[in-house]
């Protein structure tokens, strides 16, 4: 804070000396007109200074910390679209079951499992419950061939 107001002060301390400078010399005369040209030239570097003691290396240091931060957020971002697409998946192929099962009169509890590709992917799925042998058969088809999930894969409790 105590540079900008550094700054500042050094800025208004040129523009009344300037203008007290153009003042003095005058509007038609050659020398006036070289004087404020000198005087405008002076308030430009006064202006900029500021610019001469920036040092690149700094603000490319900077930038490089953004985008390290912005990967970073990127990535955590990625995670939990990630993780919650992975629990919409599950949970909604969990009540498709429930729903068939429920149109066969049982009363089922089912956990999917998913693999790790990206999409993942129904890969697994544990049934527990009552179910009548022939219900039974028809969900397990079922599931085996709208959801792909191998008979195999098919834990039944």
């Amino acid at each position: 804070m105590d540079g900008i107001r550094k700054y500042l002060f050094g800025v208004i301390c040129a523009a009344v000396i300037c203008s007290v400078v153009n003042t003095l010399a005058g509007k038609k005369t050659a020398h006036g007109a070289i004087i404020r040209l000198i005087s405008g030239l002076f308030m430009a570097l006064t202006l900029i200074s500021p610019l001469v003691n920036v040092k690149l290396t700094d603000y490319a240091d900077y930038f490089n910390n953004f985008s390290i931060d912005a990967d970073a957020a990127v990535a955590s971002g990625a995670a939990s679209a990630n993780e919650e697409l992975r629990s919409i998946i599950k949970s909604q192929t969990e009540a498709y079951i429930l729903d068939k099962a429920d149109s066969m009169d049982a009363v089922l509890d089912v956990e999917v499992t998913l693999n790790d590709d990206d999409p993942p992917v129904p890969c697994g799925v544990k049934i527990t419950g009552s179910i009548s042998p022939y219900s039974k058969e028809m969900l397990s088809s079922f599931i085996a061939n709208d959801l792909s999930i191998a008979k195999e894969d098919q834990i039944w409790m």
